[in-house]
């Protein structure tokens, strides 16, 4: 093409001008990004978030951008010996914007979108990781680092002990068949000025492996009871992405760290249990 300074150009059918919806714009992101990573190529400028999506505005185009790449490129290889081979991953994106007056926002969605990408592939993580790794210890451990990363977080981990104490009698119940120890993580971000502001609460089940317990599960499914874990892992991702925007919010996330595993000390179907309720 004339007057392009580019090695390689990728033309996208984008479909009719101005119809655009918002499934159609992400399927355009994350094809013309498998197709690019696929060249070897290692940068690349987007002019497709110039395109008009309906309903939404530029600063929507860009951020939305960064979290479908972000979506397209991530992989879990943590515990794979041989890596999948890639000639030369895509590291750099650039985007354009059609006006300079939408370059603020554009800006702003960029930092936005990266945030909450990097608290998704986070919370992807954690869920993919296998539950003989990730077990109720090893949830309490990420919400502890979470406060080391960020100085708005504080950590309190509340162990089996303290839980009895509490009178938490049904959560341990669940979890007195399993060899490891039951822990909730109380994560408490303070990004609101106004102390007295009430916060958000947000509280993930953190079941890292549910067998079923005496009621045990269809051998079919077993493998796949260790994303119970996976709404503590959106608690975490979540936590993490408002942490990196720095949002003037008062948030504290709970992780359910437990796990419901078989053996004779295991809660029978039926049983009573006095639970404090305060």
């Amino acid at each position: 093409m004339p007057n392009v300074l580019a090695d390689r150009v990728l033309l996208v059918g984008c479909g009719k001008e101005r119809e655009l919806t918002e499934r159609q714009y992400k399927q355009i992101i994350q094809k013309s990004v498998q197709t690019i990573n696929e060249t070897g190529s290692m940068e690349a400028v987007s002019f497709l978030t110039e395109l008009h999506v309906k309903g939404r505005t530029p600063y929507w185009n860009v951020r939305f951008a960064v979290e479908a790449i972000q979506e397209q490129l991530y992989a879990y290889n943590d515990f794979k010996s041989i890596k999948p081979e890639v000639r030369r991953e895509l590291r750099r994106v650039i985007f354009n914007v059609a006006h300079r007056k939408d370059l603020p926002d554009a800006e702003r969605a960029l930092e936005h979108g990266k945030a909450v990408a990097l608290g998704i592939s986070h919370a992807k993580n954690v869920a993919n990781c296998p539950p003989n790794v990730c077990n109720p210890h090893y949830l309490a451990e990420l919400a502890k680092g979470l406060a080391y990363d960020y100085p708005a977080i504080s950590t309190t981990i509340v162990d089996e002990k303290q839980m009895a104490e509490l009178g938490m009698n049904a959560y341990l119940a669940v979890s007195r068949a399993s060899e490891n120890e039951a822990f909730l993580s109380v994560i408490e971000y303070k990004g609101n000025p106004n102390a007295d502001a009430k916060p958000i609460i947000l509280v993930g089940k953190g079941m890292t492996f549910d067998s079923g317990g005496l009621s045990i599960k269809p051998a079919e499914a077993m493998d796949e009871m260790k994303y119970d874990m996976c709404g503590a892992a959106t608690v975490y991702g979540t936590i993490k992405a408002i942490a990196e925007m720095k949002l003037p919010l008062n948030v504290i996330g709970l992780l359910a760290g437990c796990e419901n595993a078989v053996d004779g000390k295991a809660y029978r179907p039926g049983i009573f249990s006095l639970q404090c309720l305060v």
